[in-house]
């Protein structure tokens, strides 16, 4: 009998979303297929899964919600009635409507959701808050998770409906957090246009951000070579922590919810 195939579909612009899938993989019996989705929506290749398939979709959680450009780059992914696990990955704040992003899109393009997870991971726009997360204790948990939701998906577990709410939360007044760049520092390379997972970075323009596009990732300022980029401005960035010091202060536990297997 053939081994089945654990795919890990994941959206991770920094890192922190791929670190999570990776570790609910590891003890699934399966064979492993990852790939890479962060730059899915500017390929013209689809990603097609198989009926049989198990996927883990893993994607960040950006002001509670799924990123803004999930329907591009789901419409390179086919899920063809394959069964998945819905993982948002979020700062430690809260994860709200992100789920229920995520399993709109899914559904939506062929994927049967049987079970959902919130995990935490290093906040990209204040990388105090949540640091070194996931950290040990969370790669246990996402580890015996994962296990429980390979059993359910061949179990035909189905997961009516996804957990959360739809956000009130805004950014704290006057901030914006769009990359602000310094020209004097920046020295061209285009390192920020290959990063880029939504096209925001004219290619005549490196130092500019279109800020209609931008769904405010922060891997150009991660990776920015001689840190040119930097998430807003430093009154911006220092009213966010400010708001974090209290909304993302006390450490939040990962959360699994299962679908209802056939009787």
């Amino acid at each position: 009998m053939r081994r089945p195939t654990l795919r890990l579909l994941t959206f991770s612009p920094c890192g922190g979303t791929a670190e999570v899938n990776r570790a609910l993989a590891r003890d699934v019996d399966a064979e492993l297929l990852v790939q890479d989705c962060t730059r899915a929506g500017m390929q013209e290749a689809t990603i097609a899964c198989r009926p049989d398939d198990l996927v883990f979709l893993a994607f960040p959680v950006y002001g509670g919600r799924m990123p803004r450009n999930i329907d591009m780059v789901f419409r390179h992914i086919e899920g063809n009635g394959a069964r998945c696990a819905l993982v948002a990955v979020y700062g430690n704040r809260e994860f709200e409507g992100a789920l229920l992003d995520l399993f709109a899109a899914a559904v939506n393009r062929g994927f049967r959701p049987a079970a959902a997870v919130a995990a935490i991971a290093q906040h990209p726009l204040a990388p105090q808050v949540a640091a070194g997360r996931p950290d040990a204790e969370d790669r246990e948990k996402l580890a015996a998770f994962g296990v429980r939701i390979a059993e359910a998906m061949r179990a035909g577990a189905l997961l009516e409906k996804a957990p959360g709410a739809y956000p009130e939360w805004k950014l704290p007044k006057g901030a914006s957090l769009f990359p602000v760049t310094d020209r004097e520092k920046c020295v061209a390379c285009g390192q920020c246009v290959s990063v880029c997972p939504a096209r925001a970075i004219p290619a005549d323009d490196l130092a500019a951000t279109d800020t209609e596009t931008c769904i405010v990732c922060a891997a150009c300022a991660k990776y920015c070579p001689t840190g040119a980029r930097q998430m807003g401005t430093p009154e911006s960035r220092q009213k966010l922590a400010h708001h974090l010091e209290t909304a993302a202060s006390r450490r939040k536990e990962l959360e699994l919810w299962l679908g209802e297997a056939p009787r």
